[in-house]
């Protein structure tokens, strides 16, 4: 893969540094207004901000050009945001959900200025987030192997956001394998993988554990040839049956993984149901941004599938938003490199909502560097 040249200044690499180093190991609480939570990197993220626009304004003499993209898909949602607060009122969900996504939107704008060092900062986060795991791990086993002691680190939100956001950040580090030395590859795939999946595993999440699998077929079918994948895919269903049929999932550690613990999801099978009845009572705009869906947790607001929460909280205005904006992600930037992640991305947002976790914010972040790289690249190849 041919690497750009730096053709614009990039802030100093300490900030997006500290800010990974305080998101991928600790994001202790440093403040708490009602369900809104304020972490620490979000916080050094607007502290940096706008210092780093303004050098960029003084130093950029270049012919780069910011994204806007982000700013229009923001500004969509901030349209269908207050039609809602204006039909329905404002309640604290819908202030912490809006407050989270512009959290990823200033998220995204800052580590926009940082695309010629896509690179160094998946690197850098995972090497972090793999030492964190390992230490995970080891309390994990120490602790006894079971789903009551499912790892789900302070600060690192729930066990289904941190085994999802590990997911995709392996599957990023994955695909730009051509970006990194043969030794530094060799490292990833003998040591940071293996830790990467059983930390995963260890999390219990099923959505995140699927995400990755998907990633990886994803990935796989990048790097064969087209006429071995219906061999492949065979093989694969076929490993799969044998699995389920040799009683491995009695288990208590891969019982969570098994077909029977998938059909066992009446808790969600309420939510998804909630949602559903909440968007036939009001087609268009849905029961209201920031809507309790879920009955069963008192501080939260999340139906776990983010499709189903948008047609229950926002209707048809929502879901029409959001899926122009997937539509738009695909023909704009003809992704490739972040096709695995976004794969992993896609089955993760039916099982749960992790655009509301603070925490998954940098990963997404980078998966928008990604796009941004293949359109660059794309530009490239285009004669003039």
């Amino acid at each position: 893969m041919r690497s750009l040249k730096n053709t614009a200044p990039v802030p100093q690499f300490w900030m997006i540094a500290l800010v990974i180093f305080l998101q991928a190991v600790w994001n202790p609480v440093v403040l708490t207004v009602s369900n809104l939570q304020f972490y620490s990197a979000t916080m050094l993220l607007l502290i940096f901000f706008v210092p780093s626009l303004i050098l960029r304004a003084k130093l950029d003499f270049s012919v780069r050009t910011s994204d806007s993209f982000p700013l229009w898909a923001y500004l969509g949602y901030g349209l269908v945001f207050i039609l809602s607060v204006l039909i329905y009122g404002l309640n604290q969900f819908a202030i912490g959900n809006f407050a989270r996504l512009g959290s990823l939107l200033l998220m995204v704008m800052f580590i926009q200025q940082y695309e010629p060092r896509l690179e160094n900062i998946v690197s850098f986060y995972f090497l972090l987030s793999c030492c964190l795991s390992l230490i995970l791990l080891v309390k994990l086993i120490s602790s006894g192997i079971s789903i009551s002691n499912r790892i789900s680190p302070v600060g690192q939100g729930s066990a289904n956001a941190f085994g999802a956001t590990l997911a995709v950040l392996l599957l990023l580090r994955l695909s730009l394998d051509d970006s990194y030395s043969r030794s530094k590859n060799i490292q990833v795939y003998l040591l940071g993988f293996p830790i990467a999946f059983l930390t995963i595993l260890g999390t219990y999440s099923r959505g995140a554990t699927l995400g990755l699998v998907l990633g990886l077929l994803v990935l796989a079918m990048q790097k064969i040839r087209l006429a071995h994948i219906p061999r492949i895919l065979g093989m694969a269903c076929l490993l799969l049956i044998l699995v389920e049929l040799s009683g491995v999932y009695q288990y208590s550690f891969l019982a969570r993984y098994s077909t029977t613990s998938f059909q066992d999801s009446s808790g969600r099978t309420i939510i998804f149901q909630n949602a559903l009845d909440a968007f036939a009572q009001n087609p268009l705009v849905g029961s209201g941004v920031g809507s309790k869906l879920n009955p069963f947790i008192s501080g939260e607001s999340s139906v776990h599938n983010v499709f189903l929460q948008v047609v229950g909280e926002t209707g048809l205005l929502g879901l029409s938003l959001l899926l122009l904006i997937l539509a738009t992600v695909v023909t704009r930037y003809l992704p490739k490199l972040s096709v695995p992640a976004l794969a992993c991305l896609f089955m993760v947002s039916i099982t749960d909502n992790h655009f509301l976790a603070v925490q998954f914010h940098l990963t997404v972040g980078l998966i928008y560097l990604c796009l941004l790289r293949d359109r660059r690249n794309r530009n490239l190849d285009v004669p003039n």
